[in-house]
């Protein structure tokens, strides 16, 4: 039905858009109101990888959960806050259809992208596409020169939620920043104009606008953050990142320097994370914390690029850590500023919102310190005044949020056993750090007055229907469903039911279905009197 509904539409809405005129919409930044979430193929899967399964596979590791966490609780990288799979390049076919319109390679996604997109969907996630404003892609597939309306009515007809806009092969008259500005402007005025051709052309009860978030990537080379704002809700500020330290830490401090033109709505990019390709010796892990925390104090977003099919558990505690993830989502949108430098040891400030009055003894903040020495480990402070703050006898609590506790003398590596808001010590003045490991950061949350702590780790419940889902299992033709009073049915891979059953308690269940084959994919989804999740599942003997 989905399906039909968009086909009827896109042939119309083609045609409409060439009767409007081209400055008839500016972006609107509905979307994008804190840093997006996800992973992104590129980094592991690459060009060859690309594929329907993988996708599905990827799906299904972003709503597994894992072993219970420091609250004890059992979350997945989807509960954590990762929701996007961002498809990069090589998913097109080898070049158009004879209308012009974009298609997909037919033996990497054999049910075509509206099929994946609802079924990605079900499963509670959003899914990106990946396009370039030239004339091929970086990979020489077709780009978007003289086609940006038709893609963008077909992406949104596909009911992709993010697109990556790439900057490979773009003409030599192009190469400049007016017309860098004037592509991304243009493909950024579809986009929403193919959205409320949409709205428009929907008969359904139930209208709803589908922005998509626009991802300009033309490395910083034209300066994106000065008229990105305007066009898309992400710009790259960096060359492509690699696994490499001086990579990491390159993009950062060209990012970091950029802070003012970040907030809701428009977010600076330093690429995607590595965490998970660095290693697992002691430097890599340590790697892999500053990493996080050096985004995190950025507001950058968070697209993950390693393999989180068959991650270890250390790399998921990182990924997942929600009280370093709440930072890079806190809704004020600030950038951190790099505030003070001491030899190797740099402090990076944030501001938080505060829910109640932000007053002068009401504030908020997140506070980086890093060791940019390699070799090794260095003493580091926090000083007040790193925070404008000039009056040395106001008081913070503070929280370290790797150790995840309140803190309870002025070192910031106390490791006394944690206890409650109202009994940890108050502090004033500074803070002291006797050693940060190279290359190693510490990451606290600093309050004054009374404002709500942690709000955005506390509400989650321990589990969700994600987690239930995922300890879902198949033998043979039989299923476990893990709940009582809830009701599975089961999908082929054209979308279409092919078996039913209610659960009455938690156990083993008969599947039996026309058609269904053991070995065979489905598409399994749960219902509970909690709303409904959808998993992936191979049947096997």
């Amino acid at each position: 039905m989905v399906g039909r509904m968009r086909r009827r539409w896109v042939a119309l809405a083609v045609f409409l858009l060439f009767l409007l005129p081209a400055g008839a919409f500016a972006l609107n930044d509905s979307v994008a109101r804190t840093p997006p979430m996800g992973f992104s193929t590129w980094n592991y899967f690459g060009c060859t990888g690309i594929t329907q399964g993988n996708v599905l596979a990827v799906a299904n590791a972003m709503t597994l959960v894992h072993a219970p966490n420091w609250e004890g609780k059992q979350i997945s990288l989807k509960s954590a806050g990762y929701s996007y799979i961002n498809l990069d390049d090589c998913w097109q076919a080898a070049g158009r259809n004879a209308n012009g319109s974009p298609t997909w390679n037919t033996t990497k996604f054999p049910n075509g992208f509206p099929w994946l997109v609802d079924t990605i969907h079900a499963m509670g996630l959003k899914i990106g596409i990946y396009s370039d404003a030239g004339l091929e892609t970086c990979q020489k597939f077709f780009g978007t020169t003289g086609h940006d309306s038709i893609d963008a009515c077909t992406y949104q007809a596909w009911g992709f939620d993010y697109l990556k806009f790439d900057w490979c092969n773009v003409t030599h008259a192009d190469s400049n920043q007016i017309a860098c500005d004037s592509l991304y402007s243009s493909m950024g005025h579809w986009l929403i104009k193919a959205d409320s051709l949409a709205y428009l052309a929907d008969t359904a009860a139930n209208k709803q606008h589908h922005r998509i978030v626009f991802s300009i990537c033309d490395w910083g080379t034209y300066s994106p953050w000065l008229w990105g704002d305007t066009d898309g809700n992400l710009w790259r500020t960096t060359l492509d990142i690699n696994t490499s330290w001086g990579s990491i830490y390159g993009n950062w401090n060209q990012n970091i320097a950029l802070y003012s033109y970040a907030g809701p709505g428009g977010w600076n990019d330093p690429d995607m994370l590595e965490i998970g390709n660095l290693g697992t010796s002691t430097l890599a892990t340590t790697r892999s914390q500053s990493h996080m925390d050096m985004w995190c104090i950025c507001a950058a977003p968070l697209l993950m690029g390693n393999d989180i099919i068959t991650m270890t558990a250390a790399t998921f505690t990182v990924l997942s850590n929600r009280e370093v993830i709440a930072v890079d989502q806190d809704s004020l949108g600030y950038q951190g500023r790099r505030i003070r430098t001491a030899g190797n040891v740099q402090v990076v400030v944030k501001k938080l919102l505060v829910h109640n009055p932000d007053t002068v003894d009401n504030k908020k903040y997140a506070v980086v310190i890093l060791n940019n020495d390699s070799t090794a480990a260095a003493a580091g402070s926090i000083k007040w005044s790193d925070l404008g703050i000039t009056d040395t006898s106001k008081q913070f609590r503070v929280r370290n949020l790797w150790l995840h506790r309140w803190l309870k003398s002025r070192s910031i590596t106390d490791t006394a056993t944690p206890g409650n808001a109202d009994t940890t010590t108050l502090i004033t003045d500074s803070l002291y750090i006797t050693s940060i490991p190279a290359d190693g950061t510490v990451h606290v949350l600093m309050e004054m007055g009374n404002p709500d702590s942690v709000p955005s780790v506390t509400s989650v419940r321990p589990q969700d229907n994600a987690a239930v889902a995922a300890r879902m299992s198949v033998r043979g033709n039989a299923i476990y469903i893990p709940v009582a009073r809830g009701t599975v049915q089961v999908f082929d891979m054209q979308g279409r039911q092919i078996a039913s059953v209610s659960a009455s308690q938690p156990g083993w269940y008969t599947v039996a279905g026309r058609g269904m084959v053991r070995g065979g994919t489905y598409l399994v989804r749960l219902a509970t009197s909690a709303g409904s999740v959808s998993r992936v599942m191979a049947f096997v003997k």
